[in-house]
């Protein structure tokens, strides 16, 4: 459903039921008309309320159809108290939306936040001339929802119309400006989504870690197949196609599953030929290596005591090219230690090996938790140093 997650608890002042949309966090949608219902407002968050306090609350959005002075109005309510409407051309729009994505003339809830901001001046006079800013109420919906709709951008996207449009395009919500001036046109993304908001995703720079180098997140009507498509595991292709002043367009291109298995196979084969070639060539090493290892929780193994590598013939490392790993052996041949990354001390290992040159493994050093927490680990780290000669 586009925009929309079924949330299993109702609003109290909701008599039929109630979808919820997700926004980008920032509030950018304001409300309208407040300035009439500060009573209801005061009550709802107290009359206490300083100007840099906030009310985050819900808020629930109503087809006022009804409504005297304009029968598209969308009345915004919270704790079942009125406090203002969306404004006239936001409430067309949002009637349009709601339409697209198959819940016309249904109520809907989004985050709300009630405070005395900054940026927007609402005040009062009383009679002795003193002015008071008044409460005013903004809401999380996602920016390009209260929009017109576009052509060319469609509301809803499911697997079927991503496969056959290939190639979409939007602008990420909410990017910090101090990213935005680091990227340009031609830059390639990455898309991410939250372990625990499945229904977000996220747009960010190459070398991100979670939210850092974050541009911003995909529209509400792209959220849900991107992240069906992530989920999936399938490849995609997004890069920046334009850099404006506060906002930037992404240009995403989702590859199907035919293709990323045709994909994923191709760079397999390129893979495993160039191992093959690697591995095959001559080689001296010039100075020794340690590697980290794993050990078995139980191992009985001590510092200083002298590992075999088990060399399992080329074609099984040609075949796990993907996933490349070697194992370490004791004196009496019980394999005691396994290592997977990093791949470039592997590949040396295996070169050296395959090239017959001589090698001494040692283990230098073992992790030695404490007893208690031994029974919730499945094995302990430990690093083997390999001295060429």
């Amino acid at each position: 459903m586009g925009f929309f997650s079924r949330k299993p608890k109702k609003p109290s002042n909701d008599a039929g039921s109630c979808t919820h949309i997700d926004g980008p966090g920032s509030f950018p949608v304001r409300v309208v008309g407040e300035q009439h219902y500060q009573d209801n407002l005061s009550k709802i968050c107290g009359s206490s309320t300083r100007d840099e306090d906030e009310c985050i609350t819900s808020a629930i959005l109503i087809h006022d159809d009804k409504n005297p002075y304009d029968d598209k109005a969308i009345r915004v309510e919270i704790d079942g108290k009125h406090v203002g409407h969306l404004g006239k051309a936001e409430a067309r729009s949002y009637r349009e939306r709601m339409a697209a994505d198959g819940n016309a003339g249904a109520r809907a809830t989004c985050k709300a936040k009630i405070g005395k901001p900054s940026d927007r001046l609402v005040v009062s006079v009383d009679a002795e001339g003193a002015v008071a800013r008044l409460l005013c109420v903004a809401l999380d919906l996602p920016r390009d929802f209260v929009e017109p709709l576009s052509r060319d951008t469609p509301v809803t996207m499911d697997t079927a119309q991503a496969a056959e449009t290939g190639t979409f395009s939007f602008r990420a919500e909410t990017p910090p400006a101090e990213e935005l001036v680091r990227c340009q046109a031609g830059d390639e993304v990455s898309l991410w989504v939250p372990s625990d908001s499945p229904g977000i995703v996220y747009v960010s720079r190459p070398g991100a870690i979670g939210k850092r180098l974050s541009l911003g997140r995909i529209p509400s009507q792209f959220a849900k197949v991107v992240s069906e498509h992530l989920s999936g595991g399938w490849l995609y292709e997004a890069k920046i196609a334009s850099v404006e002043s506060s906002s930037c367009t992404i240009e995403c291109k989702l590859v199907s599953r035919e293709e990323t298995a045709a994909k994923r196979e191709e760079a397999l084969r390129k893979t495993r030929a160039s191992l093959k070639k690697e591995l095959l060539r001559n080689y001296v090493p010039k100075e020794s290596l340690t590697l980290s290892v794993q050990l078995p929780k139980d191992h009985g193994l001590v510092e200083g005591e002298e590992l075999v590598l088990r060399n399992r013939g080329l074609d099984h490392y040609i075949e796990n090219a993907a996933s490349l790993e070697i194992e370490f052996a004791d004196k009496k041949g019980d394999i005691v230690a396994n290592a997977s990354s990093p791949s470039g001390a592997i590949k040396s290992i295996l070169r050296a090996s395959f090239s017959d040159m001589p090698m001494t493994m040692k283990l230098v050093d073992i992790e030695r938790p404490e007893k208690s927490t031994l029974p919730y680990l499945k094995s302990v780290r430990g690093k083997v140093e390999v001295d060429f000669k």
